[in-house]
């Protein structure tokens, strides 16, 4: 990472967090507020993913290009809710390997999708949309945790790497090094004071988390990098 670059653009970020611009991520930490209130309720499952993921503002973390993945949680949740809370709670076991976690999910979405299609065999959904290089399931991840995780995306690994001048880009996933690489942006962030009061400043009471800033943040900071919509 060239050190200086990155510098400069911590200077434009605080620029745009203290812009009207910057109210359009704030899609971000309203999910996580809603899933932080409402995944440990005491209700059955499908109406703990209904109401966990909501948004006033924007559901482009889980809606977008024709794919649904809530509608296909939904659809899982009543018809084999023992397997979709179990996979849910293997997911969210910090106590083991993350890769092996998010490769499980996937697995195990592929197993649901197939016995969920053979009762609704004439679904319009030709998927369970957490198909797509760990994004959905890391999504689960950064608003359950959003102290630990944000989502993973290999091309803006990729290109936010570019962007900061590594001469060493991946050419596949590689997950640890990326959740490495968001923990060192935001401890970076953090180490100026303006960062934190310019992100606070932004946040609506009552709807947005405010916790402690973590690596959502940084896949922010990273989008802005990148010229990238989120």
């Amino acid at each position: 990472m060239n050190h200086s670059l990155f510098l400069q653009k911590l200077e434009d970020f605080k620029k745009y967090l203290g812009s009207s611009k910057a109210i359009d991520s704030l899609f971000l930490w309203e999910s996580i507020a809603n899933f932080q209130s409402h995944w440990s309720s005491d209700i059955d499952l499908r109406s703990r993913i209904d109401n966990s993921l909501t948004n006033q503002t924007s559901k482009r973390l889980w809606v977008s290009s024709g794919r649904h993945p809530k509608i296909i949680l939904l659809g899982f949740a009543e018809q084999m809710p023992e397997m979709l809370e179990w996979t849910f709670k293997d997911l969210f076991s910090l106590e083991k390997d993350v890769e092996g976690r998010l490769g499980r999910f996937t697995f195990h979405m592929d197993q649901m999708y197939e016995d969920w299609k053979k009762e609704n065999p004439e679904t319009i959904f030709d998927s369970h949309y957490h198909d797509d290089n760990y994004k959905m399931a890391s999504t689960y991840l950064s608003l359950i945790y959003p102290n630990e995780y944000c989502p993973y995306n290999l091309d803006l690994f990729q290109d936010y790497l570019r962007v900061l001048k590594s001469n060493k880009i991946p050419l596949a996933n590689d997950l640890n090094r990326y959740f490495k690489l968001m923990k060192t942006t935001l401890i970076l962030l953090k180490k100026d004071e303006q960062i934190e009061h310019l992100h606070s400043k932004r946040l609506r009471k009552g709807i947005d988390y405010q916790g402690d800033i973590g690596p959502m943040l940084s896949y922010e900071f990273a989008h802005f990098c990148c010229n990238r919509m989120i």
